[in-house]
């Protein structure tokens, strides 16, 4: 309920909503499909939106039309089905080209697509071998010891029960969930509320020793650390002496100002470092790209395990 009153208010702000937004029924509406229009409008009037959505498209089935197109969209957004609701703004505008709220209805998929979408603090579901098929389906790893960070922020601590969500807004972002013995990266990609694509990029092995885990998060996946020998461009924990390094960063075969880190002495703590592009996240490799290394935000935590 929350999140359809927010929606509503979002669509009010750039003036979808007017004081009626139902468009209203064509004359070109017959038998059937007119009197299925009619029954959603009533369903819609008494707050039944799944009959009024179900008489909507039975009405389109019979006779397409643009109105009936543009009601299913209204429908879909207000109830927060934000992927359905921009394809049946797109189809609308499709079958009518010219319509005199284009531009109201081009900024109405604007705001469904940049949506913040809420997403659970929790790994995708890994599969495990088993002896039996049920043994074998897929399970989530428990991380409730974990230090869960999202961004390179740290969002809840090991042994917390709280929160349980994140809010992320339109765009590219990471989550990792670091325990003391292995770690879960995941990358995710908001278009809109109902249209997150989340994928692991790494870790996830039963154990894995090391006190630096180094966590880069770029689309495009130009940007490179070098440790001690290693080159890493996604995730990777690694174990190395306590002391103080210099690490060479490139971007794009661009060699970027080395950053130095402090591995702890404490064996009960992991030197987290993220890396991400505070410019030009989605920079392509080309000659128009700035001959340079982009700006840098980077992030430094000690974690402390019990």
């Amino acid at each position: 309920m929350k999140r359809a009153l927010t929606l509503t208010l979002l669509l009010f702000a750039v003036g979808a909503r007017a004081e009626s937004p139902r468009k209203t029924k064509p004359k070109q509406l017959v038998n059937e499909a007119s009197k299925a229009f009619d029954a959603a409008i009533a369903h819609e009037d008494a707050g039944r939106h799944d009959q009024a959505l179900d008489e909507y498209k039975r009405s389109f089935e019979l006779m397409p039309h643009a109105h009936t197109m543009f009601n299913i969209a209204n429908l879909e957004a207000r109830h927060v089905m934000h992927t359905r609701a921009v394809a049946a703004y797109e189809h609308y505008l499709v079958l009518a080209p010219s319509a005199p709220d284009r531009k109201t209805v081009e900024a109405t998929i604007t705001a469904l697509l940049t949506t913040p979408a809420t997403i659970p603090l929790e790994p995708l579901a890994e599969k495990v071998k088993g002896n039996t098929l049920e043994e074998s389906k897929p399970v989530k790893p428990d991380v409730s010891d974990a230090y869960v960070i999202s961004d390179g922020a740290i969002v809840r601590k090991p042994k917390a029960s709280a929160p349980t969500t994140v809010v992320l807004a339109h765009g590219y972002h990471s989550l990792d969930f670091v325990r003391a013995i292995t770690f879960y990266a995941q990358d995710i990609d908001v278009r809109g509320l109902n249209n997150v694509d989340r994928k692991k990029v790494d870790g996830g092995r039963a154990r894995q020793d090391g006190n630096v885990l180094f966590r880069l998060t770029d689309p495009a996946e130009y940007l490179e650390v070098r440790f001690r020998g290693e080159r890493i461009d996604t995730a990777a924990l690694l174990a190395a002496p306590p002391g103080t390094y210099r690490v060479v960063l490139s971007d794009r075969r661009h060699e970027c100002p080395p950053i130095t880190i402090v591995v702890p002495k404490n064996e009960n703590q992991t030197l987290y470092v993220h890396i991400t592009a505070a410019e030009l996240k989605k920079l392509p490799m080309s000659a128009t790209s700035p001959p340079r290394c982009r700006k840098l935000a980077i992030t430094q935590h000690v974690l402390t395990f019990d």
